[in-house]
């Protein structure tokens, strides 16, 4: 299996030949004015043509796989995030199996073109340290974390990454955006990623398979390089919160962060990661990475209602409703916390009541006592029955208490959850994460 990669006009497309598999190219596409500005086109090829072709070789059940390109400059880095993410992966895949996969990973011998690495930029550049670029999805995450910056005066850059795989996601960000640009003074440029086709297993009709969720998230920061060098913006933001840091109890009775890749942790080898790329110019900061996603949900519903009405939340692919899968945590939990904060879940979208016994499942109160190792299930049920607790207070029948452990009478138990919850969770680091954080606290503080 071969790995072809071409420059193009607006980035640069990979094919893969070879008596195994073939797949016609596929562009990584950004603005022309954008990418012709870039100084290290060579140098983010080497690294993007090996990180989003990682698992295809997997998935297609071929170790032998020669690329055109210098070896990636971070190769150990992307081996070591798959497979420390490898829990993550078989979560949900009932038929993957931890050692099946890290044993097939590293059967993998990929070979490379006997050239020197791709120069680094060097050049002079006046960079304006309150300018950010920030990967936007219209999610919660990326939308607090638009609206704490915004309220901070930065000049926000904000990313669209068009996944060639959902549709319907792209058409919803499609019809939002005029109105969205005029009410918040952005422009959101588009980033069009095809290389997520050669990583889909059912394009590649393959079994069902989590194994592309590694890679996306170096996509999210090396994709986001150009657009730093366009505006002069020194800083890409991550929106990752508290819960995806803490330790779940995974199938297989493996132990690991709730998401891996959006740990505290993989931001800072991220920020290493693009320091050096840009010889010290470009940093990666997280400034929502002390939030709980009750925390985050509240600051939207409270002080930011502007934007959350902009949120799209779920995978909507498959979905019958509009803007909701209910058929998730996610959505489980963004329509308790609505109802926590007074807020009608009708006038979000919701077009189904998620507290019926049918619908508890999708909430971590129904997993019972946590494993001790469980501190993701820990925080994430007192979420729950603070939520729960507070929803008596707006009127909502005490009917759903009992599910959620939640005793509204115990005000010494709520006032201990409301400190917990609603704080910001670890010490931030960086000037931009200690201004995000001390207006999220004064906020927080008035709730």
């Amino acid at each position: 299996m071969q790995i072809r990669t071409s420059p193009t006009g607006r980035g640069f497309s990979v094919e893969i030949t070879g008596d195994h598999f073939h797949a016609s190219p596929c562009t990584f596409s950004y603005p022309e004015a954008v990418w012709q500005a870039y100084p290290a086109k060579e140098a983010l090829i080497q690294e993007l043509a090996y990180v989003t072709t990682l698992i295809t070789p997997l998935m297609l059940e071929h170790s032998e796989i020669h690329y055109d390109t210098p070896a990636p400059r971070f190769m150990q880095f992307y081996h070591d995030a798959f497979e420390a993410s490898i829990p993550n992966i078989i979560q949900y895949v009932e038929h993957d199996e931890a050692g099946d996969i890290l044993n097939r990973f590293r059967a993998l011998r990929p070979t490379f073109i006997n050239r020197a690495d791709a120069p680094l930029p060097k050049e002079k550049r006046d960079w304006n340290t309150e300018r950010v670029v920030l990967p936007f999805s219209y999610g919660k995450d990326s939308l607090l974390s638009l609206a704490l910056l915004q309220r901070l005066t930065y000049k926000v850059h904000p990313v669209n990454i068009m996944q060639c795989v959902q549709p319907r996601m792209h058409a919803h960000r499609e019809r939002v955006k005029a109105e969205f640009e005029q009410e918040f003074t952005v422009h959101c440029d588009e980033l069009r990623n095809e290389l997520l086709l050669l990583s889909d297993y059912e394009i590649l009709e393959r079994p069902e398979s989590q194994l592309r969720q590694c890679y996306l998230h170096f996509v999210y920061v090396l994709g986001m390089l150009p657009f730093c060098y366009y505006y002069a913006a020194p800083t890409i933001i991550l929106s990752n919160e508290f819960n995806n840091s803490l330790n779940r109890v995974h199938r297989q009775g493996l132990i690991a962060p709730l998401k891996v890749m959006q740990t505290q942790f993989t931001a800072r080898k991220m920020a290493t990661m693009v320091t050096k790329l840009t010889d010290g110019k470009v940093t990666v900061v997280n400034p929502i990475g002390g939030l709980g996603n009750f925390a985050i949900n509240q600051l939207l519903l409270d002080s930011f209602t502007a934007y959350e009405k902009y949120r799209m939340s779920c995978d909507m692919e498959i979905s019958p409703y509009s803007r909701w899968c209910h058929n998730c945590i996610r959505c489980a939990q963004a329509y308790l916390f609505a109802l926590a904060r007074g807020v009608d879940p009708k006038s979000l979208g919701f077009e189904e009541d998620m507290l019926t016994d049918a619908m508890f499942h999708h909430y971590t109160s129904s997993e019972g006592t946590p494993h001790p190792g469980n501190q993701y299930l820990r925080f994430a049920q007192r979420e729950e029955m603070l939520a729960a607790m507070m929803t008596v207070e707006n009127g909502v029948s005490k009917k759903l208490l009992g599910k959620f452990k939640a005793d509204p009478s115990d005000n010494e138990r709520k006032e201990q959850l409301h400190r917990e919850i609603f704080r910001y969770q670890i010490e931030p680091k960086g000037r931009i994460e200690r201004k995000t954080a001390r207006l999220c606290q004064d906020i927080l503080l008035s709730f």
